[in-house]
């Protein structure tokens, strides 16, 4: 027996099996799929950068605790090269954006990760400390330190509580137990837990990628409108991403690396889409409220969760990780007034609530 069991080796998965081992905790981290961050996590390359609302709201939070966390955060992990810092230019193509804009120009003090500025005409603003990042590699990064262990196409079938004790079985037969478990597995979660299966919603995103040329946009920045296009890492480029609710397979759709092309022209008309492109696909599992569902299970022993996390995986993983290991571990967390707007409670997927003393049902363990 393991002190933890952790399903999911996105950021969502590895964040967490990263924070309870820096303090101690032995873990076992279960993959379905042959190799690590093979869902959202997958993809070559994603940004990470500040999110901003006008007036302050529980996502601007939590996601603003978030990125000054992950300042620190990236830099500290041993040995890891995949990332490196990169200007972000965000283009007015929302009224959010633009509501921004207009608060930021009025009082730029507050803003101190902000530098206004224009690009091809166009007004925006530019994400001054943000970062690119390879995802996967970042995760194979986390679950390379000691204390944890990945076991890749194990899929997880069933788990139960008996004996105090989680056990969690596979379609083979295979079981494995632990003190803690946590889910960091997606929409996949639901199957297990049905009561997660009303609060889950998922969406297809599809992105393309090429082959970086000498003739290209500055290879060296990052831009963003109603989809993106990534600064150059390791020769390619990526641009992304389609958004479908109410999508019935996972196959890729020829016509959308053109459809993100026209809409990259639409704010940097000399863009060219090299050829050829590769696609890729992959399911993001978001909230009624857009934030991450992060802490204990209600109504459940020693169940912890880190789902919902979207398409800001990379900004908010990394905080839940931390929240949840601390929180296990019965330490104090870092900003506990963040807790209110993430943990599970919140959607009342049951008639009782955990108070943000979140280890009223849980069973510390003695970390390191």
């Amino acid at each position: 027996m393991t002190d933890a069991i952790v399903i999911g080796s996105g950021i969502a998965g590895a964040s967490a099996a990263s924070a309870l081992a820096a303090r101690g905790v032995q873990v076992l981290v279960l993959e379905r799929q042959p190799a690590v961050a093979q869902g959202a996590s997958g993809n070559p390359i994603g940004l990470v950068h500040p999110y901003y609302s006008a007036k302050p709201s529980p996502m601007s939070e939590f996601l603003g605790v978030s990125y000054a966390f992950n300042q620190a955060w990236i830099r500290s992990i041993k040995g890891f090269k995949g990332w490196k810092t990169a200007p972000i230019y965000q283009f007015l193509s929302s009224l959010r954006h633009q509501k921004q804009y207009a608060e930021m120009d009025r009082n730029p003090g507050d803003f101190p990760w902000i530098k206004l500025g224009a690009v091809a005409g166009h007004p925006g603003f530019y994400y001054r400390h943000a970062y690119a990042v390879q995802p996967a590699a970042l995760c194979n990064a986390l679950l390379a330190q000691n204390g944890i262990q990945t076991r890749l196409a194990w899929c997880v079938s069933k788990v139960e509580w008996i004996d105090s004790v989680w056990h969690v079985s596979d379609e083979n037969g295979r079981t494995e137990s632990a003190q803690h478990l946590i889910l960091a597995n997606a929409g996949e979660a639901s199957a297990l837990l049905p009561e997660l299966q009303a609060h889950l919603y998922p969406n297809k995103g599809q992105l393309c990628w090429f082959a970086a040329k000498d003739s290209e946009i500055d290879p060296s920045f990052g831009y963003c409108y109603e989809g993106y296009l990534t600064p150059v890492m390791a020769g390619i480029r990526v641009l992304g991403a389609t958004f479908d609710r109410d999508f019935s397979h996972l196959h890729s759709d020829p016509q959308v690396p053109g459809e993100l092309a026209r809409l990259t022209q639409n704010w940097l008309p000399q863009f060219q889409l090299p050829s050829p492109v590769q696609n890729r696909v992959s399911v993001r599992s978001t909230t009624r409220d857009r934030l991450p569902l992060v802490g204990p299970m209600p109504t459940y022993q020693n169940v912890w969760l880190s789902l919902g996390h979207g398409s800001r995986g990379l900004l908010s993983g990394p905080m839940a990780g931390e929240i949840l290991a601390r929180s296990i571990l019965g330490l104090p967390n870092l900003d506990p007034r963040i807790l209110r707007w993430v943990l599970p409670q919140r959607l009342k997927m049951a008639p009782r609530s955990l108070l943000p003393a979140e280890m009223r049902d849980a069973t510390p363990i003695s970390g390191g």
